[in-house]
């Protein structure tokens, strides 16, 4: 007996992760146009939940035009594309892979004929700002993947530190891909929070005193971007530090968190809902900036209040594990929004037919005509006066 055979799923996730990697190329070589397309590819093939075995589902859906299609194709096809080959070899994308150099002046170097990272090295007195300098310095590190048991010692490290530093309310989560339970991470970020936002700043100088952070990219009031090092390792990594208020860290470790995938499909249904869902707070769509009147203590109340199931980081790998208490067909009314009874329609009434009617017209008669007044007698002024004064 023949039994049809079952049709092989096709993972979006990838499809996406293709499309980020297109827009990123297209940013880095100046096409942003390109870039945003693509990105709009990737933002619907994160928000995909249902199955999808042939690319024809896929067809009509935002963003998935003619160019898209083709690139899926190749890609299902043969497992890479032909333009991302090509581009590895480009030098506009070897040089912006530098911290700090951007495509406008990727472009500048390649137009003085600098187009590999060794000559970089060799002509950066000339060409480069300090910070591009220390980019270039720690160019390997940085794109060396961060294994998981070495996170794992720089939390040891950050506990320790703020555990001196920390106030009331003060606390901190390495969020990302590390917490989602990845084995490796592109980076590090640290997301911190207190009622005393001093708390952040002398968080940091600890860090830099104890050496643990080696080169400082940027830094203001409220992030921090850093180069650190730790005795452990071999390789210098770059950490991202953010400070959030009390209110918002729970918004903050949700986003930053993800994934990318799960994060879009949370917002999606958040809309659904009638809100707006961010890194910082949940407002209502209704009106604009007007954000829920609620103390969201933890990432839990924001899904209790959403109706979605709570999901554990590991679980949040993808929009699947977006997962509603029921179906949401319709935005529900919120407390500030009037409900209006609707109106029956009107019945309309039965005329009634009238007989047909010979319509005429009363004739006016002719008016007669008037008697002309008597025209009115002019009064000498001078004649008036004399008589005023006898």
């Amino acid at each position: 007996m023949n039994l049809e055979e079952t049709p092989k799923k096709i993972d979006t996730t990838d499809l996406a992760n293709i499309m980020n990697k297109l827009a990123i190329i297209m940013n880095k070589t100046g096409e942003p146009m390109k870039a945003r397309a693509y990105q709009k590819a990737e933002e619907t093939l994160l928000g995909v939940n249902e199955e999808i075995t042939d690319l024809s589902q896929l067809q009509g859906k935002p963003g998935i035009g003619p160019t898209i299609m083709e690139k899926m194709k190749e890609y299902l096809r043969t497992g890479t594309l032909t333009l991302l080959e090509r581009e590895k070899a480009n030098p506009m994308n070897i040089l912006t892979e530098v911290y700090g150099i951007g495509p406008k002046k990727a472009k500048e170097l390649v137009d003085k004929g600098i187009t590999t990272i060794e000559t970089l090295r060799e002509q950066q007195e000339e060409v480069l700002n300090e910070i591009q300098k220390v980019g270039l310095k720690y160019f390997e590190d940085i794109l060396e993947r961060i294994p998981r048991s070495e996170i794992d010692e720089y939390n040891e490290l950050f506990a320790t530190k703020f555990k001196e530093l920390a106030e009331e309310g003060s606390q901190y989560e390495i969020v990302g891909s590390y917490r989602r339970g990845a084995k490796t991470s592109g980076d590090i970020d640290v997301i911190i929070t207190s009622n005393n936002p001093d708390v952040f700043i002398r968080f940091i100088d600890a860090l830099v005193q104890e050496k643990i952070i080696i080169e400082v990219l940027s830094r203001g009031k409220s992030k921090c971007l850093v180069i650190t090092k730790i005795e452990n390792s071999k390789h210098a990594r770059r950490v991202d530090f953010l400070y959030t208020s009390p209110e918002e860290y729970p918004f903050s470790v949700l986003y930053f968190t993800g994934s990318k995938a799960f994060n879009t499909v949370m917002r999606g249904h958040a809309l659904k809902l009638g809100y707006t869902l961010n890194e910082h707070r949940i407002a209502r769509t209704s009106s604009p900036g007007s954000p829920i009147k609620m103390n969201f203590q933890n990432e839990k109340d924001i899904f209790d209040f959403l109706k979605l199931e709570y999901k554990e980081p590991n679980e949040r790998t993808d929009g699947r594990a977006v997962v509603p208490y029921e179906v949401i067909s319709e935005i529900p009314q919120t407390e500030t929004q009037k409900t209006k009874k609707k109106r029956e329609p009107k019945v309309p009434k039965e005329k009634k037919a009238r007989e047909p009617t010979e319509k005429t017209r009363k004739k006016r008669e002719p008016k007669e005509p008037k008697e002309p007044k008597p025209p009115k007698e002019k009064k000498n002024k001078t004649q008036n006066n004399l008589n005023i004064k006898r």
